[in-house]
């Protein structure tokens, strides 16, 4: 279980790097009407609960969700819907959290949000990772991949991506893939001047080479 919500939470964190303190997302959302720009910041705290309290995090993206639909916000529905999602798989429910997953996904894709997409179709990869359907998990992470280097064109999350896809070969007992991958994510980091992404990957290629004892591939 510890693995698939490290994996969920991977691109999602990255994704939302500049998400405001909870003190300072509180206050904003004191001072804003009801409305879409409510529902968003409801999210945001919600998402950032999710580290924090699942209980919070939970009635706060409820409370989103009814708001959302009371204005008509698809947006915001699936943001909800997804924020749902990431407290049922943290707390092993992976039934329920893949049903919210793909209905926050069809949301997402309808309006055009490109970065819930992105963040959403990896942790759909996630759900099937735990359940060891690896086919269905590289095809999810592939296209999270493709959101975030082509759509996106954001490297630090391209490199998560990376991250996700070694993890996935790792426990297909695919190596030299695994390896590939992160390596890929390791320079992607380096260059990115990201030293704890870096040491990060670092640590997942020197796992790899205690594993399989493929000493030179760690080099």
């Amino acid at each position: 279980m510890r693995t698939c919500c490290f994996f969920i939470l991977l691109i999602t964190a990255s994704l939302h790097a500049q998400v405001p303190s909870i003190d300072s997302l509180q206050r904003a959302v004191q001072q804003v009407p009801p409305g879409k720009d409510h529902v968003d910041l409801l999210n945001q705290i919600s998402f950032a609960y999710s580290r924090l309290s699942l209980e919070k995090a939970e009635q706060t993206a409820i409370t989103a969700l009814e708001m959302a639909i009371q204005f008509s916000y698809d947006k915001g529905i699936g943001d909800s819907y997804n924020n749902q999602a990431i407290c049922h798989a943290i707390k092993g429910d992976y039934t329920s959290a893949l049903e919210l997953f793909i209905k926050a996904l069809r949301l997402r894709e309808q309006t055009g949000d490109v970065l819930g997409a992105a963040g959403t179709t990896n942790n759909i990869a996630g759900i099937f990772l735990y359940h060891k359907e690896y086919d269905k998990a590289i095809e999810y992470s592939l296209q999270s991949l493709q959101l975030v280097k082509e759509k996106l064109k954001d490297q630090r999350a391209e490199g998560n991506s990376y991250v996700a896809l070694g993890m996935i070969y790792d426990h297909k007992q695919d190596s030299a893939r695994a390896f590939d991958y992160f390596h890929q994510a390791r320079h992607i980091f380096h260059d990115l001047k990201l030293k704890p992404d870096e040491g990060k990957a670092w640590l997942k290629i020197s796992n790899l080479q205690e594993k399989y004892g493929f000493h030179d591939l760690a080099l």
